[in-house]
């Protein structure tokens, strides 16, 4: 009889994991899979507190949405961390199609890279992700650790040799896009290289090109400026168009444009010049000067 009764078990406890087999399988990933690799990020001190109209900083990585998932990757990018996991639930069936298709959006992702801190911007993110909806992806900083340090030390040194305290800040802004113009020469080799999608070797595209080697093409400058607005504890982010990127300084109330590429023109004849047309000009004023290779996107 015990036989008996212990056959008829364990056919009731088969036929009821048959038939309940998905949400077994959704409770054991939920608590024993799920949970073991929900962790806290911290943000490193280059974090920006703000968020912007298409993303934002969020607490929440259970996404439901393509922008649930863009506000995971900016987070986690304006934040400065390194690996980052979260999981698609079965309430969102095409969560990691869509994961997918976002990673694979370039325009989207320099976007997000234009809007936190240079430091924390991204030289290549590696994407996985599993059968169970788990994702991850390790995010690869554009400047090293050696880097920052030195960048900081070059930073630091230009500041205490040309800014002086009574100054207001567009001269202080002034000071330094003239000094990075009259230290720095556009890299028209690099600059080839990049609008043809092949490798550069230099570091004409980083704060290094032009504070380190005297030489940069748009995002060397851009990057190197930023540097300095932080310092200066302005508000600030890059603008990029297909082709080109430079600063939007939040200054005298207003978003006004700043490009020390175009104020440091190329060619044999003009190798000195400093310019100061496009020195935080309003919306407007950049317009007329060029509407093609400033048609920015953020």
């Amino acid at each position: 009889m015990k036989k008996i009764i212990s056959v008829l078990f364990l056919i009731t406890l088969f036929l009821s994991v048959y038939f309940n087999k998905n949400e077994i399988i959704d409770y054991v990933i939920e608590n024993f899979l799920v949970k073991k690799y929900f962790v806290t990020y911290e943000d490193n001190i280059y974090a920006k507190s703000n968020s912007f109209i298409e993303y934002h900083k969020t607490k929440d990585f259970s996404p439901e949405s393509k922008e649930d998932i863009l506000d995971i990757f900016f987070t986690a990018l304006n934040g400065g961390w390194e690996d980052v996991v979260f999981y698609c639930s079965k309430e969102y069936p095409t969560c990691i199609e869509d994961t997918i298709y976002l990673f694979e959006n370039k325009e989207k992702f320099s976007e997000m890279n234009s809007l936190v801190h240079p430091y924390n911007s991204y030289e290549r993110i590696i994407l996985n992700y599993n059968s169970l909806g788990k994702v991850e992806f390790s995010i690869e900083r554009l400047y090293s650790e050696k880097d920052i340090i030195t960048l900081n030390k070059k930073v630091d040194s230009i500041i205490s040799q040309t800014i002086k305290e009574d100054m207001d800040v567009r001269t202080k802004i002034q000071t330094i896009h003239d000094y990075i113009i009259n230290t720095t020469t556009y890299d028209e080799v690099s600059a080839e290289k990049v609008l043809n999608d092949e490798p550069i070797k230099s570091n004409a595209y980083k704060a290094n090109g032009p504070l380190l080697d005297g030489m940069a093409i748009c995002g060397g400058y851009s990057d190197a400026m930023a540097l300095f607005l932080y310092k200066f504890n302005i508000e600030n982010y890059k603008l990029t168009s297909p082709k080109h990127v430079w600063n939007y300084v939040y200054i005298d109330n207003q978003w006004l444009h700043l490009d020390l590429t175009w104020d440091d023109p190329v060619g044999s004849s003009s190798n000195n010049l400093l310019l100061h047309s496009f020195f935080l000009i309003t919306d407007e004023e950049l317009k007329k000067l060029d509407s093609e290779s400033h048609n920015y996107t953020n």
